[in-house]
C-alpha cells in the first residue's frame, strides 16, 4: 500500500486493518510521514502492526506520541522495525493500558530497560532491595529521593504487568510480587524518615488487598501504624511517612494511602499504641472486623513490634467459636454491599451476586470458623486459601475448580479494568471497544463469547454462596445446641428440650454421653462442640436415630484419638458422608469398625474405596504387618476387603452381584491359603462350596456351606479327620464354615472319600439335592483335572434320573418350606412363597426339563442363560433387600415386617424408592411373577 495514495485509499485500507476512527489515524500517519518522509515502508510496518493489536486506534495514537518524545524519529522507526520483539512490546503497551503507555512515554528510555538483562527478566526481592538502597545512599534530598522512588515503583510495575500480559506470570503471582515490591518501598520509605526520628518505632500492617498479596496497580493501601510509645513525635513520625508514601513529585504521586480501618477510624490518632489496639479488639471490635484482620499482614516497620501485633490479631481473628450472632452479622454486610450495585449487580466485577466478594465471603467464613485449629487456614491470600481448604477436604473438588477459576477470572478482569487507566474501576465498560479489550486480554473471540461465559461462572459462584450460607451456616455451623448441651450451667430440662428436635427415644442418654464425653479433656470439648451439629442433622435423618447415634460413637471411642476422629468429621465431608449415611446405619459395618478401627484410614482417602487392590497384594501386606501370623493375616486381610466392598455396596457403587463376587473371590482366597497352612502347600483334598459360597454370592454375613472330599490316600485317612475340624476352628473366626450339607448329613463323618462321594450320586442322594447341587463348586482342589471331574459329576447328577415327577417333588419341597417359615404380616425373602428359594427351584426345574449341561453355579448367570428375564428382574430385587437388611441389622436379616413402618421406609429409602408403599408395589408384583413361574 502506498502511504502517498490518496485519502479516500488510504482510509479504505485503515479499515481494513480494524481502525475505527480512520480519520483521525489518517492525520496521525500524515504527521508521520512528515516527520519520516523518506521512509513510508516504514511507516506502513508500523500502521500493519498496530492494526494487529488489541486496539489499533489507541495504539497508534500512542505509537505517535512516544515517536515525538524521541530524539530522532527517523532513527527510532528503522530501529524499531528492525527489532520485532520490540515493536510487539510497544503495540501491547499501547494497546493494552493507557496507564502503561503513560510511562514509557513519560519515560522514553523505560523501553530499553525492559531489555536489559533479558527480555521481561525476573527480578527477586533482594535485587529490588539492592535497588532501593542505592537510591537512599545517593540520594539525600526529599524530592529527588521520591522521584527516584517512583521512578523505580513505575519501572517495575511495567516489567511485572508485561510479564502477565506474555503469559510469563500468572495473576496470582503477578499480584504477589507486586505486593512484596510495595512491601519493600514501605520498608525504605520508613527507613528513610527514621534518620530524622531514630528513637522512634513502628509496625506498619497492612490490610485489604496489600494485606492479603493481591494489590492491584491502582489499588488504595489500607494502612495502619501501630507504636509501642506514645506521644507527639510518634504522630509526626507518622505523618512524615504518610507524606512521602503519598505526596506528588514530577512522576507523580507513589500511592493512595488510606488510614481509616485503624482501631476507631479516623477519630483515632493516627499511630495507635499496641496497648490502644490491644483493648480495642478485646472489647469493642465487631464481627465484620475479624473478616477484615483476616487480611491483616505486618509489611514494614520494626520486625519484634510487628510480631507482637500479629500475635494479638491472630487471637482476635481465630477463635475458639463462633456464633450464630457472628454469622448472620457477616451475611448482613454481605447484603448491604449486594444492595449498593441492586442496578448493576453482574456488571460489578467486586460486589453483587457470583462476584469477588462472594468468593471472598465464601473463603473467609470457613476461616473464622476453623482457623483456630487448622492452623493451615491462617492465611491472608485468598488464592492460597482456596487451596488449602480443597486440600483440607471443605470443598469437594468441583466446588474447588469452579471457585478458584471463577476468582482467577474475576481478579484478572478487575486487573485489566484497573490497568487501563489506573483508576479504581470495578464495573464492566459500556463503551463497546473497551469490552472488547478485556474480552481480548482474556482470550475470549468476542464480548458475546466473553459475556456468556462470565453470566455462566457468576451464577456457579453465587450458587455456591447460597449452599454454603443457608444449608452450612444456615443451621449454624456452631450452633445453639452444642453450646447449650456441652455447657454444665444450663438446666438438662432445656438442653433436653432441643434434643427432643432430632427424634431421641432416649435422649436422656443422648445427653449424658455427650456430658461425659466433653468432660475427658478440652480438646474433645471443642472438637465436638465443632462437629456436634454435623453429628446431629446426620442422625436426625435416620429412622432410628439412638442407634445411629451411639453406633456413631461406639466407632468414635475405638478409634481412641477421639478429637482427632471428631475434627475428621467436621473437616472432612466425604468422610462425613460416609460415616453418617453408611457406617453408622449399619450394625454389621459398625461392628467391623470397633473391631478394626484401624480401617478407617481406608476412607479418609476419598480414592481408596474406588481403588480395586489386587487380594494377593493386600493379604501379603498383612502378612508383613503381622509379622507372619497367617492367621491374624487373614483375620484382618478379610475385614478389610470386606469393608471397603460393603461400603461401596452401600453407596451403591457397586451391585448385589458385583460385591458378591468379591466377597466370594476373597472367602476363596482365604479356605486356599487355610488349606495350605495347615495341610502344606499342595492339598490333597477337595473343598465343595455349596449354597452362596458355591453361586459366588456370598454377602454380609454369610456362612461358608462346604464339604469335604479327600483322593485315594488310605494311609491319610485317620489324618483327614484330624485335619477339617482343625480347618473349621482354625477359621472359626475368620470364616464360619458349616459342613451341614455334607453327603449322608450331619451325622456322617466331616469328609469323604472320592469313590464314595461318586457312589452317594448315584445311589444315596436325595432329589433336593440336585437342586442344592446346581450351585456346587470345588473351592480348594489339589489339580485342575479333579475339579473337572468332580464338576462333571455333580453336573451329571443333577440332569441325570426322569424327569415326569419333578414338578410334584418340587411342590412338595416348596409346601414343606413355605410352612415352616411363613409368618404373619411378614415376607421372609429366602423361604416365603414367591421369594429367592422359589426362583432357586424354578431354575433348577427349566434345566433339568431342558437338560441343559452348560449351566453354570450362579443363580443370577443361570437365569440369564435361561432367558427368564422377569424372573432376574425379582432375583436382583430380592438380593438387594436382602443385603440392605443385613447391613442395617433389619430383623432377622431375612424377614420384612409390614407393619414396622419405620423398617420399611428404611428399607424403601436405601433400594432408592420415593416410599414405603411404592416398594410393597413393586415387592407384590415380583412375587406374583415368581409364583406364576409354577403355574
Amino acid at each position: 500500500m502506498n502511504l502517498y495514495e490518496v485519502k479516500e485509499n488510504l482510509i479504505e485500507y485503515l479499515e481494513s486493518l480494524g481502525y475505527k476512527d480512520t480519520g483521525k489515524a489518517y492525520y496521525l500517519i500524515r504527521d508521520l510521514l512528515d516527520k519520516v518522509p523518506d521512509i513510508p515502508d516504514s511507516v506502513r510496518e508500523l500502521i500493519e502492526a498496530c492494526g494487529k493489536s488489541y486496539a489499533p486506534d489507541e495504539c497508534l495514537l500512542n505509537l505517535s506520541s512516544y515517536i515525538d518524545k524521541t530524539l530522532s524519529p527517523y532513527s527510532f522507526i528503522k530501529e524499531l522495525t528492525a527489532n520485532d520483539l520490540m515493536l510487539k512490546v510497544l503495540t501491547v503497551i499501547f494497546s493494552a493500558s493507557r496507564y502503561l503507555s503513560s510511562l514509557v512515554i513519560r519515560d522514553t528510555a523505560m523501553l530499553y530497560w525492559l531489555f536489559e538483562g533479558g527480555f521481561l527478566k525476573e527480578y527477586t526481592a533482594d535485587e529490588w532491595k539492592g535497588e532501593l538502597d542505592r537510591i537512599v545512599e545517593d540520594y539525600k534530598r526529599d524530592e529527588l529521593f521520591l522521584d527516584l522512588l517512583n521512578s523505580f515503583k513505575s519501572r517495575h510495575s511495567l516489567l511485572l504487568a508485561l510479564r502477565e500480559l506474555f503469559g510469563r506470570d500468572e495473576i496470582n503471582v503477578t499480584v504477589q510480587k507486586l505486593s512484596r515490591l510495595y512491601d519493600l518501598i514501605l520498608q525504605t520509605v520508613y527507613e528513610w524518615n527514621k534518620r530524622e526520628f531514630p528513637e522512634c518505632a513502628m509496625a506498619i500492617v497492612s490490610m485489604g488487598k496489600l494485606g492479603s498479596e493481591e494489590v492491584n496497580f491502582s489499588s488504595d493501601l489500607d494502612l495502619i501504624f501501630i507504636s509501642v510509645e506514645r506521644g507527639e513525635r510518634m504522630q509526626e513520625f507518622g505523618r512524615k511517612i504518610i507524606d512521602c508514601l503519598s505526596g506528588s513529585s514530577r512522576n507523580g504521586y507513589l500511592f493512595r494511602i488510606d488510614m481509616r480501618l485503624r482501631p476507631e477510624g479516623e477519630s483515632s490518632p493516627l499511630v495507635v499504641t499496641y496497648d490502644y489496639l490491644n483493648d480495642y479488639l478485646r472489647n469493642r471490635a465487631r464481627t465484620w472486623e475479624r473478616q477484615a484482620y483476616i487480611r491483616a499482614r505486618f509489611s514494614a516497620g520494626d520486625p519484634a513490634i510487628g510480631a507482637k501485633v500479629m500475635s494479638t490479631v491472630d487471637s482476635f481473628v481465630y477463635r475458639a467459636t463462633m456464633t450464630i450472632a457472628d454469622i448472620q452479622s457477616i451475611i448482613f454486610i454481605k447484603n448491604e454491599i449486594d444492595g449498593s450495585v441492586r442496578n448493576n449487580p453482574l456488571g460489578h466485577v467486586k460486589k453483587g451476586r457470583g462476584g469477588i466478594r462472594d468468593i471472598e465471603f465464601i473463603v473467609q467464613a470457613y476461616q473464622l470458623l476453623y482457623g483456630k485449629t487448622m492452623t493451615q487456614l491462617k492465611r491472608s491470600n485468598i488464592f492460597s486459601a482456596l487451596d488449602t481448604l480443597y486440600q483440607l477436604h471443605v470443598f469437594s473438588f468441583d466446588v474447588f475448580q469452579t471457585l478458584k477459576k471463577a476468582y482467577f477470572l474475576l481478579r484478572r478482569i478487575e486487573h485489566y479494568l484497573q490497568l487501563y487507566e489506573n483508576l479504581q474501576v470495578f464495573e464492566l465498560p459500556d463503551d463497546p471497544s473497551k469490552l472488547e479489550l478485556i474480552s481480548q486480554l482474556l482470550g475470549y473471540r468476542g464480548t458475546g463469547e466473553f459475556r456468556f461465559f462470565y453470566t455462566e461462572m457468576r451464577d456457579e459462584v453465587r450458587n455456591i454462596f447460597t449452599e454454603t450460607f443457608s444449608k452450612v451456616f444456615g443451621h449454624g455451623e456452631i450452633a445453639p445446641i452444642s453450646e447449650i448441651v456441652l455447657n454444665p450451667e444450663i438446666e438438662d430440662s432445656y438442653a433436653l428440650g432441643l434434643l427432643a428436635d432430632y427424634r431421641f427415644e432416649d435422649a436422656k442418654s443422648v445427653l449424658n454421653f455427650l456430658k461425659y464425653l466433653a468432660a475427658l479433656s478440652p480438646k474433645i470439648t471443642t472438637a465436638l462442640s465443632l462437629s456436634l451439629n454435623h453429628i446431629l442433622q446426620g442422625v436426625k435423618a435416620h429412622p432410628f436415630p439412638d442407634k445411629k447415634f451411639f453406633n456413631l460413637f461406639s466407632v468414635i471411642q475405638s478409634y481412641g484419638a477421639v478429637s482427632t476422629f471428631l475434627n475428621l468429621v467436621r473437616f472432612d465431608p466425604q468422610f462425613r458422608q460416609i460415616l453418617l449415611d453408611a457406617v453408622a446405619e449399619s450394625d454389621y459395618l459398625t461392628d467391623i469398625l470397633r473391631e478394626f478401627p484401624g480401617i478407617i484410614d481406608v476412607f479418609i482417602d476419598p480414592e481408596a474405596l474406588e481403588t480395586t487392590e489386587d487380594i494377593s497384594v493386600a493379604y501379603g501386606w498383612m502378612l508383613d504387618t503381622y509379622a507372619g501370623d497367617i492367621r491374624k493375616a487373614l483375620y484382618h486381610f478379610k475385614a478389610g476387603v470386606y469393608f471397603r466392598t460393603l461400603i461401596r455396596e452401600f453407596g451403591r457403587a457397586l451391585n448385589s452381584r458385583e460385591a458378591g463376587e468379591v466377597l466370594t473371590g476373597t472367602v476363596d482366597f482365604i479356605l486356599g491359603k487355610a488349606c495350605r497352612a495347615l495341610g502344606g502347600s499342595a492339598p490333597l483334598h477337595t473343598v465343595i462350596g455349596v449354597g452362596r459360597l458355591g453361586s459366588r454370592e456370598i454377602a454380609a454375613g454369610s456362612d461358608a456351606d462346604v464339604f469335604f472330599i479327600y483322593h485315594d490316600k488310605p494311609d491319610k485317612k485317620e489324618a483327614y479327620f484330624t485335619f477339617f475340624p482343625e480347618l473349621i476352628a482354625f477359621l472359626e473366626r475368620i470364616i464360619p464354615l458349616d459342613a451341614r450339607l455334607r453327603p449322608y448329613g450331619r451325622n456322617s463323618a466331616i469328609a469323604i472319600d472320592e469313590k464314595d462321594f461318586l457312589i452317594y450320586l448315584a445311589k444315596g442322594a436325595e432329589f433336593w439335592e440336585k437342586a442344592a447341587y446346581i450351585k456346587a463348586r470345588p473351592v480348594v482342589c489339589p489339580d485342575e483335572d479333579t475339579g473337572k471331574r468332580l464338576t462333571g459329576a455333580m453336573r451329571e447328577f443333577v440332569l441325570a434320573g426322569s424327569r415326569e415327577n419333578d414338578l410334584k417333588e418340587i411342590e412338595t419341597l416348596r409346601e414343606k418350606i413355605h410352612s415352616a417359615y411363613t409368618k404373619p404380616g411378614g415376607f421372609n425373602i429366602k423361604k416365603d412363597a414367591g421369594g429367592l428359594l422359589d426362583i432357586d427351584f424354578a431354575v433348577f426345574r427349566e434345566i433339568r426339563a431342558r437338560g441343559i449341561e452348560g449351566f453354570g453355579n450362579s443363580t443370577g448367570g443361570n437365569l440369564e442363560l435361561l432367558g427368564m428375564t422377569r424372573i432376574g428382574e425379582a432375583y436382583r430385587f430380592y438380593r438387594d433387600m436382602e443385603n440392605v437388611l443385613r447391613l442395617t441389622g433389619g430383623g432377622d436379616g431375612s424377614t420384612v415386617m409390614f407393619d414396622d413402618a419405620r423398617m420399611c421406609e428404611r428399607l424403601a429409602g436405601r433400594l432408592g424408592f420415593t416410599g414405603a408403599e411404592e416398594w410393597k408395589i413393586t415387592l407384590e408384583n415380583h412375587r406374583k411373577q415368581v409364583n406364576e413361574a409354577f403355574l
